[in-house]
């Protein structure tokens, strides 16, 4: 059972009698000390209480005025109950747990006592009264051996019951609370990217989990980890231009001691990263705002493509687009954000041409205006605006950009990621959006 948490820090101890005396030796204060009497009314010294940094508790008897101790035991708990009694309430020295005898008269003693040896919970120990029930047997000088109890509180109050004291004090423990480093691999993020987010915890956690984790901007995913260590999969925001933000706040995870972080304003456990996921294709990457009957769409994916043949008999597309998850016909949806319109997909032709083949389904809509964009890690190099003419609004167009991919792709595309984005302008929208 680990009680101290801090290397450096001495706990503080609050007792409620002292004395005139120091321990030199651990440099305890005046309050960690109770008078010391023979006797029951004469001053012979003082016993002194320091929790160690290394995990101990000492336990001194100073000696003062020609008295010499000759015997010392002790008991150290957080309740009256636990202390080797009598029947009567009466103390069983010889059944405390720290003893000495033949000390042939010494002017000092001290116990160095493992907290674990101690008669204590972890919840007791820290921010609760403890109590000492210190007794010896003590010689000076022209009297004869004499009685000895650190403290005035009597331990049997009774009217028949011996004057053996105690006293008590409170150990302030200063808590250590754990603290956690967040940490990005990426902290710039365009269309397709993400970020691999690092959660370091200052000790081990046994309730950390994502959902201790606020995320702005994004969603978290494959968050996997133990102990002090974990990482999540950070996804930003489509079409967006707002930072994300990974933050972990105050009172969300504890140690294996059960106590909490605080650490929330602190300035590492919140990691900010700039995103853009807007398509950043050259020019103007939007359509005019749609008149009357119409609706502006929009479809992006990114994917990778595969070699079809380029000697596909009958068919000029030697170059198809990967399919995307779940969508074995390759095409992207055209949406306004609530409805589909149609679909998009890219192409390859035999002549290594980029085109784009864009449909809309229903059977009164046609295309009016698209605007789309190919490229390569999110840098679009080859764009196209088709403008129809009214002679040729329709519900399919295909059309190609020129023999611009090579400057794109110098090898054969195979695996690259590309990423798509087109916009479509329908009309025939029937009854009007907006109507």
């Amino acid at each position: 059972m680990k009680f101290l948490q801090s290397l450096s820090a001495i706990f503080l101890l609050s007792v409620a009698l002292t004395s005139t005396n120091l321990n030199a030796e651990h440099g305890v204060p005046d309050e960690g000390c109770a008078i010391f009497y023979a006797g029951q009314h004469i001053v012979a010294g003082s016993v002194c209480v320091t929790v160690g940094e290394d995990d101990n508790v000492f336990l001194d008897y100073i000696m003062e005025n020609d008295w010499l101790l000759t015997e010392a035991h002790a008991w150290i708990g957080d309740s009256m109950a636990n202390l080797p009694q009598t029947r009567a309430g009466n103390p069983r020295i010889g059944h405390f747990p720290h003893t000495v005898s033949g000390l042939s008269g010494v002017a000092y003693y001290g116990f160095n006592i493992p907290i674990t040896d101690l008669l204590v919970t972890s919840e007791t120990f820290c921010g609760n009264e403890l109590i000492v029930a210190a007794h010896a047997v003590v010689k000076k000088q022209g009297h004869q051996s004499e009685t000895a109890w650190a403290g005035t509180e009597l331990i049997n109050s009774k009217k028949k019951g011996s004057w053996a004291t105690y006293f008590s004090f409170i150990n302030e423990c200063a808590v250590v609370r754990p603290t956690i480093v967040v940490s990005s691999d990426n902290l710039s993020l365009n269309v397709g990217e993400t970020a691999k987010i690092t959660f370091t915890l200052s000790e081990d956690s046994l309730d950390f989990d994502s959902g201790d984790v606020d995320v702005f901007g994004g969603t978290l995913s494959n968050f996997v980890g133990s102990g002090s260590s974990y990482t999540a999969i950070f996804t930003p925001t489509e079409n967006s231009t707002a930072d994300g933000v990974i933050h972990v706040p105050s009172d969300k995870f504890s140690n294996e001691d059960g106590t909490f972080n605080k650490d929330g304003d602190d300035l590492d456990n919140t990691v900010t990263i700039t995103i853009n996921t807007n398509p950043p294709g050259p020019g103007p990457w939007y359509l005019p705002p749609a008149p009357k009957g119409c609706v502006n769409t929009f479809a992006r994916g990114a994917t990778s493509f595969i070699d079809a043949g380029l000697a596909d008999a009958g068919s000029s597309k030697g170059w198809i687009i990967n399919p995307p998850a779940g969508n074995s016909d390759a095409f992207y949806t055209l949406t306004d954000g609530t409805n589909n319109y149609g679909r998009v997909q890219l192409v390859i032709g035999a002549g290594i041409q980029v085109g784009f083949d864009v449909g809309v389904t229903g059977k009164s809509y046609n295309l009016r205006q698209i605007n789309a964009f190919v490229g390569n890690k999110g840098q679009f190099g080859i764009s196209g605006l088709d403008s129809l003419n009214p002679a040729n609004y329709g519900n399919q167009r295909v059309f190609s950009t020129g023999p611009e991919v090579a400057a794109l792709f110098p090898a054969k595309p195979n695996g690259s990621l590309l990423d798509v984005v087109a916009y479509a302008l329908v009309c025939g929208i029937d009854p009007p959006p907006g109507s």
